[in-house]
Parts: C-alpha cells; structure tokens; sequence
C-alpha cells in the first residue's frame, strides 16, 4: 500500500480527530494542515525508492512517545532494524506520496495514525513546497559555511536550526 491511495480513502474529516488525538499542539494550525491535506489529494505521485516507515521510538523529556517518520531504502540483505534510515522533511510531496508503506508500519498503525504522522512530517518545515525547499536551500548554505569554517560554535538541533531561518 502506498502513501497516496491511503490518504484517498479518507476525507479530511476523518483524518482531523485523529490528528487532533495524536498532535493535540498542532490545533491551532488545523486549518493549515487541512489545506495541505487536500492539496495532496490533488497531487499526482511520482516515484520513490523509499519505503515509509513509522516507529515510535525511546521517551520524549514530557513523558511522550517519540514517534519517528524515516525512509527506508529495501536491499535483499537489509531489514529496518539493521539498514540506515532517511530523513524525509524535505523531499517533495509527489515523492512522499509514491511512498510504499512498510508492512511493520501497517502493522503497528491505524491508516489514520499513517496519514496523520506523516502530514505532521511533510510539514515539519513549512506549510508548502515552496517555504520547505526555501528553507533546505538556506539549511545547504549554513552547512556549507560551517565546512568552509564561515561558522564556528555549537551545535544545533534540527528544528533550531529550522527557525533560526525564519
């Protein structure tokens, strides 16, 4: 099963409680995530040699679960516990959307649960394609600027880095 022909067999009306349950933070946004959602519904997937994979992972700080949305690329000897997994914030939604399912993902996740963690991921960095790809570009040249030295100092976590390029 992939990516895309789960999200359509749901109308934003059924995805919303659940994401709701799951991201109880993120309400106020709703409405953003709707619009993403329905623009993904519309969206013709290309692609992807990536497998998507949901894991929830050791205890957040607060308490929470941590839940991990990576990609996984399949080998004869390769299993997910084993092979490298790939951060999927910025890739393109029509790839996001090609995405197979991995079949532990399925097994351990409701459809809702997939959609919802995944929307939740493809927005990590921005609302549309557009912003997201602006802020990859800005996160290269920061990047590039630590190998050539440009910046020295500490280290950052994703989402620092990710607001500092607001």
């Amino acid at each position: 099963m992939k990516v895309h022909e789960i999200i359509q067999n749901y109308p934003w009306s059924k995805v919303s409680p659940s994401f709701q349950k799951l991201y109880p933070d993120q309400i106020k946004s709703l409405k953003a995530y709707e619009l993403v959602y329905q623009k993904l519904k519309g969206t013709k997937p290309t692609s992807s040699d990536l497998k998507l994979i949901i894991k929830i992972g050791p205890e957040e700080d607060n308490g929470t679960d941590l839940v991990e949305v990576v990609g996984y690329k399949e080998t004869q000897s390769s299993s997910p516990e084993t092979e490298k997994s790939y951060s999927l914030e910025f890739l393109p939604w029509k790839e996001w959307l090609a995405m197979e399912i991995h079949p532990f993902t399925i097994l351990d996740f409701t459809e809702l649960e997939i959609i919802s963690h995944a929307i939740y991921e493809m927005t990590f960095a921005g609302f549309d394609e557009h912003t997201i790809q602006q802020k990859f570009s800005q996160m290269e040249e920061t990047v590039k600027k630590i190998k050539q030295g440009d910046i020295k100092g500490t280290s950052l976590s994703l989402k620092d880095l990710l607001d500092g390029l607001d």
